[in-house]
């Protein structure tokens, strides 16, 4: 009986150490990389941005315009970071998803024909770089008057039709 008893003790004294425990018991399954807990299955599966923005023109500058900072639209497919490249920037370096209005900062006479744009999303991706289509700027008096010789073919005030 005394033995019965070391033994009944023994075991009663294993489940009160082993239904004390904080932590539940947990297996690595190396098969499909799964932890389990008990009746649970977690997994540790993270999903990754691959998927840069696509960015295109929507509204190019006027040309000729004599408008030194002019409106650029363009649309993107991700909200991101704008990069500029070539002969142009702005001062607006957040792109939406959606169309993007920016102003170009003052640019001097002249015909642009390499300006550049990128986006980069949260994740980094770069988008396709979208190339600015060529635009002028000219922004000297175009009110000058036009002379006669170019509307008539020659002077109304020539001496030959006065006489001398």
């Amino acid at each position: 009986m005394r033995h019965i008893l070391i033994i009944l003790s023994l075991f009663l004294f294993s489940l009160t150490i082993i239904s004390c425990g904080d932590e539940p018991f947990y297996k690595i399954d190396t098969t499909d990389n799964t932890t389990t807990s008990d009746d649970t299955t977690t997994s540790d599966t993270t999903t990754t941005d691959t998927t840069a923005p696509v960015i295109a023109e929507i509204n190019a500058v006027t040309t000729p315009t004599d408008d030194n900072t002019p409106n650029y639209t363009f649309s993107s497919t991700e909200a991101g970071t704008i990069t500029y490249g070539g002969s142009c920037s702005s001062s607006t370096t957040s792109a939406t998803s959606g169309n993007n209005t920016i102003t170009l900062v003052a640019l001097n006479d002249g015909t642009y024909s390499n300006c550049k744009i990128t986006v980069t999303d949260s994740a980094g991706n770069v988008s396709n770089t979208l190339e600015i289509t060529s635009f002028t700027i000219d922004t000297t008096d175009n009110t000058t008057s036009t002379s006669t010789t170019s509307i008539f073919g020659t002077s109304l005030f020539n001496s030959s039709y006065f006489g001398d």
